[in-house]
């Protein structure tokens, strides 16, 4: 029942000043806002979630049941005393700067002062408490003395929440927890590889709280001044206005956690240990009410200031968009948990944690709802009847837990909790409906109950098949039963997800409409106004009837004027960037993202990026020829790309001639008809990309997929769980042509993440490492957040370490050589130092992966893939002239199974003999060399793109020295899109060079006299 203890925040949005003493506050942020909020930060906190999941499932697998159940115990020990690391004095604070009764910088400061007398003895008496409970066991005092650290650290970023809360700007909130939960994956994985002791886990549970007090603090600085004030008179003020905040904060924690403590003293290590499993899995789920609960305090404060009946209204749809979150998942939850116990932690906690967290996905679902009526309670000024019930509730949930823990262990604790949900959720719907109209919407859990069934159902007979596709099979016919026979619809969907950019409006009577509210800070509140009544929903068949005629009406519409609607769809599009940029943002994300031997049916084998890219290239020439189309300028680029396909024509034709065998042909077919596809992805490339923005966002596209297939990688090695098969769109047709398993190198399994190979996912990832550089200080330009990019960038570079492969090696030095003469020598000298300390670092940490990449460079001379090399090379040597000028033919080397070259060069003059080689060595050149002019644009943005692009090219130059790059789609595909954006960032570098000239003199008095002629 009681709210968690420490508020959880999200994403950025804007938000005026704070209001000045005394004066009320007119700007509220509109729902609209907060729904945007809510959205930004849902996609932030995945990205975090699958840290968090993976740093869980590293550790269980590590230590097992019994060890994990000590870790487990320190740290439920620990967080016991969270709650006064924050004392409920930043709500007082919000409350009081969004009623107009106080000054935020003051308030801050304050508090600051405050937190910094407090927090060291805070983590004393944890200590030392611990010690003597648990002075039997010193592997567990000695973590409850580690994570007793946290405390100190979470008390001082806490004393910033206010400021964030007040001015609902999260941005870099929720960049110190995705920061700080990578971190802790980070950290993990270097432990597991270093086969660390347990106590060395504890440490980990420092880097959260480390890493949020400094974002925290440097982002709060930058709004306010919040340097601390030691005021002991305003601090008790402070401190006696938040006392029944914080017995409710006190009560909660120990609400949440006196489960595991009770089954720590009454049980034992292996049940604690798979509690602690089911408990972080369900609880993981928690971020979703906490985030839209966290973004919407401020106005469901205001809102009960002002109008109740709004208030009301507002309640209600919280709680029906939160029970909408809830329901599937309690119900597939409790179907599916024995499979996902097993899935992120082992067999061995199966039996124990199973059931376990059935049940606390249950009590999940309904701390979504507890946790909205506990924040309207709050709002309502009901501490003090909030602060009896959860007193009221935890002592049910101690009893409970003391008696069910010796006989049901982490069983009987989830059924306690889920029953004093239950009793918490009835007492405080009536306390509400007592001091508010709201009333609990028992027709919509009643429609609800419909889809929810269904979902469970279906989760119910796949139960057979893998966990994660159970899964997304019930979302999917959740969704679709909903919107067909439940409550939700996609106007009201789209109500809570799009922001409102207009003017406030009225209250439309969905309780979604804009806040606007003026609160007198010196006069006493109004009394309620009753608000007018509002016509009701239609109800059964005349529902569908309406919705029937509109569908009609909207298809008749389309039917006359199909140009104005798709013109509507565009034009939303457009706010993220130019269309076609976006559709080759998207595709190039499922190049990188999505294996490519998933194809799209009744496409002769192309994957789901090669049939968008190539669809948009065939519309390109269809307009075109209509005379619609922008006809390319890129002229030194389509030449390059030209020739090459001429070349690649001519090594077909005179194969054909020379004779091949069936396979052969077949062969040769194939890849001479991807050769010529280049030419479009190229074409559409240079005609659609017209602005320094849409480059920007084509390369942001590869950027992510890459990011998401390095996570992947990441996730393989660290458990040895390959996700990547598992993303594609349904129906495709899946061919394992590419997929190669057991490889190893010097002990350790190499993952492939979303390529056909280790070495090609090496490859992507050092091509995309520049293009990331790249992003981040072109954000740093233009003024906007580079942390995204930076995350990025660090799981690429993580991502391809693990693959431990020279060619990421050689690829990022020359990348670096090619950028660094366009590079401040503050840049150059940074990342040499970073480059020395994360190498040295590993190597003195005995770090698996830094280790092995050593190795595998100083064993080169007894390689088998260098072994390997040398026998194609040799082989090159003796049969190249036998086809000197046109080579095989294209694909057919590789067909007549004959030693691997690994070298792409090498490969093309044996294919296309050496007209072929020099005009893929022209295509390459010229797009180096368009690259680096560009990057010496004054326009900063701009260059920074060119430089990357400058590197990924270099990279591209080397690996292909060392890799037959075109055995791979997805890098054979990224190397004609790195051609294409050299072409693009050119073009852009001399029409704003041409610009910056200003227009050509005219002589506007007509043409020059001639001279007499004597």
């Amino acid at each position: 029942m009681p709210a968690r203890s420490r508020s959880e925040l999200g994403a950025e949005s804007e938000q005026p000043a704070t209001v000045p003493y005394g004066q009320p506050s007119h700007d509220r942020p509109a729902n609209g806002r907060i729904a945007k909020a809510f959205s930004l930060q849902i996609v932030a906190r995945v990205l975090g979630l699958v840290a968090s999941i993976g740093t869980v499932t590293l550790t269980t697998r590590h230590l097992g049941p019994e060890a994990y159940g000590h870790l487990t115990t320190a740290v439920i020990f620990v967080n016991l005393w969270t709650s006064l690391t924050e004392l409920g004095i930043g709500a007082v604070i919000v409350r009081r700067v969004t009623s107009g009764t106080g000054e935020l910088d003051r308030l801050v400061r304050v508090n600051s002062g405050m937190a910094i007398l407090y927090c060291v003895p805070l983590g004393v008496v944890s200590g030392v408490t611990g010690w003597l409970i648990y002075h039997d066991s010193k592997q567990v005092v000695g973590m409850i003395l580690i994570v007793s650290g946290s405390l100190v650290l979470t008390t001082l970023a806490t004393c910033f929440d206010p400021v964030f809360l007040t001015h609902v700007r999260f941005g870099a909130v929720a960049a110190a927890d995705l920061t700080g939960r990578v971190g802790s994956l980070a950290a993990t994985l270097v432990l597991v590889n270093m086969h660390a002791p347990i106590v060395w886990f504890a440490v980990v549970q420092l880097v959260p709280p480390a890493v949020t007090l400094v974002i925290e603090a440097v982002a709060a600085h930058r709004i306010i001044d919040a340097r601390p004030v030691f005021a002991p008179g305003e601090a008790w003020e402070l401190l006696r206005e938040s006392l029944p905040q914080t017995g409710v904060l006190i009560i909660g924690v120990l609400y949440w956690r006196a489960d595991g403590l009770i089954l720590s003293l009454r049980s034992t290590a292996s049940e604690v240990g798979a509690y602690g499993l089911a408990y972080n899995l369900a609880f993981n789920a928690t971020v979703i009410s906490t985030l839209y609960l966290s973004s919407s305090l401020s106005t469901m404060t205001a809102l009960y200031s002002g109008d109740r009946h709004a208030f009301a209204r507002f309640v209600t749809r919280s709680m029906e968009a939160l029970g909408f979150i809830g329901a599937p998942i309690a119900v597939v939850g409790l179907v599916l948990s024995p499979q996902l116990i097993t899935l992120f932690g082992s067999a061995e906690f199966r039996e124990a944690g199973g059931l376990t967290l059935g049940l606390l996905l249950v009590a999940v679902a309904l701390t979504f709802l507890t946790a909205v009526l506990s924040q309207a309670l709050f709002a309502a000024h009901d501490q003090v009847f909030l602060l009896r019930l959860n007193i009221a509730n935890m002592t049910l949930n101690i009893v409970l837990n003391w008696f069910l823990a010796p006989h049901f262990g982490a069983r009987g604790a989830g059924a306690a909790l889920v029953a004093s949900e239950v009793v918490g959720l009835a007492v405080a719907t009536v306390r509400l409906a007592r001091r508010s109209p709201y009333r609990t919407p028992w027709l919509f859990a009643l429609r609800l109950a419909i889809p929810t069934a269904a979902a469970g159902g279906v989760a119910y007979v796949l139960d057979g098949l893998p966990v994660l596709v159970t899964g997304c099979a019930a979302a999917v016919v959740y969704i679709a039963v909903d919107l067909v026979v439940g409550p939700m619809r996609l106007a009201t969907i789209k109500a809570m997800v799009v922001s409102r950019r207009s003017a406030p409006e009225p209250d439309d009577g969905t309780g979604l409409g804009t806040v606007d509210v003026d609160v007198d800070a010196h006069a006493p509140a109004d009394p309620p106004t009753p608000a007018p009544p509002t016509p009701g929903p239609l109800s059964g068949r005349a529902e569908y009837r309406a919705l029937a005629a509109a569908a009609a009406a909207l298809l008749w519409q389309w039917a006359r004027d199909p140009i104005t609607p798709v013109a509507a769809v565009v034009a939303r599009f457009e706010r993220f960037g130019p269309t076609g940029a976006l559709f080759i943002a998207v595709s190039s994300f499922f190049l990188l993202s999505m294996r490519q031997s998933f194809t799209v049916p009744g496409t002769f084998g192309f994957s789901l990026a090669q049939t968008l890219l190539l669809g948009g290239a065939i519309l390109w020439v269809m307009t075109a020829i209509a005379g619609y189309g922008r006809r390319p300028s890129d002229l030194a680029v389509l030449f390059a790309v030209m020739g090459y396909v001429a070349g690649s024509l001519l090594a077909y034709g005179h194969a054909l001639g020379a004779g091949l065998g069936e396979i052969s042909i077949q062969a040769s077919d194939h890849y001479t008809l991807n050769d010529v596809c280049v030419l479009g992805i190229v074409l559409f490339f240079v005609v659609v990309l017209r602005s320094e923005r849409g480059l920007r966002l084509a390369l942001a596209g590869l950027v992510l997929g890459g990011t998401v297939s390095a996570m992947f990688g990441i996730i393989q090695y660290g458990t040895g769980m390959d996700l990547a098969p598992l993303f594609h769109l349904p129906g495709m047709k899946a061919s394992d042509f590419q997929l190669v398993t057991d490889l190893t190198r010097q002990g350790l399994d190499r993952p492939q993440g979303s390529a056909g190979h280790p070495l090609e996912l090496s490859a992507v990832l050092t091509l995309l490492v520049p293009l990331a550089f790249a992003l981040v200080f072109n954000a740093r330009a233009r003024r906007a957040r580079t942390w995204p990019w930076v995350i990025c960038l660090g799981i690429i570079v993580f991502g391809a370490l693990v693959t431990v492969s020279r060619s990421f090696v050689v690829g990022v030095v020359a990348a670096v050589v090619v950028m660094c003469w366009r590079w401040p020598i503050q840049r150059l000298a940074t990342l040499i130092v970073s480059g020395v300390i994360v190498v040295g670092g590993g190597l003195l940490a005995g770090i698996k992966v830094m280790t092995a990449l050593v190795q595998t460079f100083l064993g080169s001379s007894t390689d088998p893939s260098i072994a390997s090399r040398g026998t194609g090379i040799a082989y090159v040597k003796a049969h190249y002239q036998q086809h000197l000028w046109f080579g095989e033919g294209v694909g057919v080397y590789p067909s007549l199974k004959l030693p691997v070259l690994d070298d792409q060069y090498l490969s093309r003059l044996m294919e296309a003999g050496v007209v072929g080689l020099v005009s893929y060595v022209i295509a390459v050149a010229i797009a180096l060399y368009l690259a680096l002019r560009a990057s010496a644009s004054r326009d900063a943005p701009l260059a920074e793109l060119a430089g990357g692009i400058s590197g990924s090219v270099a990279a591209l130059a080397v690996i292909g020295l060392i890799l037959d790059i075109g055995g791979f789609i997805q890098m054979w595909t990224l190397t004609w899109i790195l051609v294409a954006v050299s072409g693009v960032v050119y073009r852009l570098y001399r029409e704003q060079a041409r610009a910056a000239a200003g227009p050509p003199l005219v002589t506007v008095d007509g043409p020059r006299p001639r001279p007499a002629v004597v």
